[in-house]
């Protein structure tokens, strides 16, 4: 019982975005088109596709767009390590990275809607944030994420 192998088939080489050519255009991914259309109602809905629209808008700045995964429901022993670990309450979701004029870095609340309220110690946090020399801002909608974005860094950002 001898085996006999296949030959392998050739694999087609994936094309990377830069061997197209120049002049065809590079269109925005339908997963993400659907998701701009969308009027998210939740903060984390918003909060996704405010950062996904940014990094398609912004490709060089994509990684200064930082997300601070601080809030949630935990079990005591995973909130217990979290806050060893240096994870503190209050911290707002987004943090842009780049120094603009007297401000080191952009801090980013994002709401629900005009429904959502800041609590007393994500107040705390900003106001000693912004003593230290951060802007922060608190956005609601889609249109107030980018604002503040333009408004912080407006040579830079793309809207």
């Amino acid at each position: 019982s001898r085996r006999v192998w296949k030959q392998a088939t050739p694999r087609r080489k994936q094309r990377h975005r830069s061997d197209r050519p120049s002049q065809a255009p590079i269109r925005m991914p339908t997963r993400l088109q659907k998701s701009l259309h969308q009027h998210p109602t939740k903060s984390p809905d918003l909060q996704v596709s405010c950062v996904n629209e940014f990094r398609w808008l912004n490709p060089r700045l994509r990684d200064l767009l930082i997300a601070i995964p601080n809030g949630g429901k935990r079990n005591y022993t995973v909130a217990a390590k979290l806050k060893a670990e240096g994870v503190v309450s209050g911290v707002p979701d987004l943090f842009f990275a780049y120094p603009s004029g007297q401000w080191h870095g952009l801090f980013v609340e994002m709401k629900n809607g005009k429904a959502g309220s800041v609590t007393e110690n994500q107040k705390r946090m900003i106001m000693i944030l912004t003593q230290h020399g951060y802007k922060c801002v608190v956005c609601h909608t889609r249109d107030e994420f980018f604002n503040a974005l333009h408004e912080y860094a407006p040579d830079v950002v793309k809207c």
